[in-house]
């Protein structure tokens, strides 16, 4: 019994270390094994699992972070070389572009002064003719004769000089009429002057002579007030696209070298490396070509300034002179022996031409309202007393208007030249291009060799 019991003792089941017990391998059957539920894994994970699983998508976002870096720099390389090139090319286009206006507006004011003075110089040689038929000295008659056809002379070269400045066929056709005018009316001038011998006033001849070639000047130059008026205009366009062209690389130049900092300034902060050489050398290239192309466009824009404040001056003084000249020969016209209508046409004339002066700004000085007075008496003695009129006309009013000449100046053209124009055909536009384009590549192999390195 012992011996049995001992035996029955051994089988029987053991205490697992620790105290408990294992379940009895007898189960019911179709019930589930508790050894294999015992081994069956927990249904919830542990918390290091779930990070563990939680990890492959940090890592795609992460990957995903870490391919948007080369897109970037990617896209920043290529607008780098966009950047540089744009550069180049408002920096060509704006030094061209102010040159070619700055070479317009000297000719252009040029142009106008020179074909002012010419103007001017042919209305003092028809005053000066019909003086020297008028005045009843010889001697006045053969100097004034004398002035009239050193003034045709003046005239001549200024034209001359004004064709030689010309570009375009509608500026030299209007010089050339005034030009072919003068030869005629220089030999009218003389026929008027012997003529009229000792010079009574009331000779019809000279009178007819020298009406004749007055007529035919007067109608060649008229037009040239005309072409001073355009190319002072020229001269006011010119300065307006001069101001364009030099704004034009500021505001490209500006934004290219913004962006390029702000690259820099990117890439250094991403990659921990504070100097990228080709790209730091880039971006001073393009700073550099923007500075100097904007101050070589503001340069050509102060040779344009200069011509347009000449130009206005010229403007009202030219005006001035050469209506109030032709007032004076109209004046002398009409005291010529003639027709009542021819008497009146000269009266009017010299009326209109007047009243053309005041409106340019003559009548701001005193002295061209006391040669209004006097011409006015002249014109009003013309039809009834020509004797009266061409005393008044010789006398009170040629003083009368010697003073307003006197105050008025006179039209010059030495400080209207193109001195300071740049010449055609300058390599600068080219530098900066060149400058510009050497910027832009050196932007995008700085960021192109960043790129290689971050892969």
């Amino acid at each position: 019994m012992s011996s049995a019991a001992g035996v029955r003792g051994a089988a029987a089941p053991q205490p697992a270390p620790g105290g408990s017990t294992t379940a009895s391998s007898t189960s019911t059957p179709g019930a589930p094994s508790q050894a294999s539920a015992a081994s069956a894994p927990s249904a919830v994970a542990p918390t290091g699992a779930r990070r563990r699983a939680a990890s492959p998508r940090r890592n795609r976002a992460a990957g995903k972070g870490t391919r948007s870096t080369p897109d970037t720099m990617r896209r920043l390389s290529a607008l780098g070389l966009l950047a540089g090139v744009l550069t180049g090319a408002a920096s060509y286009t704006a030094v061209t572009s102010a040159d070619a206006a700055a070479r317009e507006a000297a000719w252009s004011a040029h142009v106008a002064a020179t074909t002012a003075e010419a103007q001017v110089a042919i209305a003092q040689s028809r005053s000066a003719a019909a003086t020297a038929v008028l005045t009843d000295s010889s001697s006045t008659a053969t100097t004034n004769s004398s002035t009239a056809i050193d003034s045709l002379v003046t005239a001549s070269d200024r034209l001359t000089n004004a064709a030689g400045a010309a570009q375009d066929e509608a500026t030299l056709a209007t010089i050339s009429a005034a030009q072919e005018a003068l030869p005629p009316y220089a030999a009218a001038v003389g026929a008027a002057t012997t003529a009229a011998g000792s010079g009574s006033g009331v000779s019809s001849a000279a009178a007819t002579r020298l009406r004749s070639g007055d007529e035919a000047v007067a109608a060649a130059s008229a037009p040239l007030q005309g072409l001073v008026s355009q190319r002072l205009t020229d001269v006011e366009d010119a300065q307006t696209f001069a101001s364009l062209s030099a704004a034009l690389p500021i505001v490209v130049g500006g934004a290219a070298t913004v962006l390029l900092v702000g690259s820099m300034v990117w890439l250094a902060r991403k990659t921990r490396r504070v100097i990228n050489p080709p790209l730091l050398i880039g971006t001073v290239l393009v700073a550099g070509t923007t500075v100097f192309s904007a101050g070589a466009a503001v340069q050509s824009s102060v040779v344009v300034g200069g011509a347009a404040d000449g130009a206005t001056a010229l403007k009202s003084q030219s005006v001035v002179l050469a209506a109030a000249h032709e007032a004076r020969a109209a004046e002398l016209q009409s005291a010529l022996a003639g027709s009542t209508a021819q008497v009146q046409a000269a009266g009017q004339q010299a009326q209109d031409t007047a009243a053309r002066a005041d409106a340019a700004g003559a009548a701001a000085n005193p002295a061209w309202a006391t040669y209004v007075q006097s011409q006015k008496q002249t014109l009003s003695a013309a039809p009834n007393d020509r004797a009266k009129a061409v005393t008044n006309a010789t006398t009170t009013s040629a003083t009368a208007f010697a003073a307003f000449v006197k105050e008025a100046g006179a039209v010059t053209a030495t400080t209207h030249n193109d001195a300071g124009a740049p010449a055609a055909g300058s390599t600068l536009p080219w530098l900066a291009l060149l400058a510009g384009l050497g910027g832009g590549s050196l932007a995008w192999i700085g960021l192109d060799r960043r790129l290689k390195d971050y892969r």
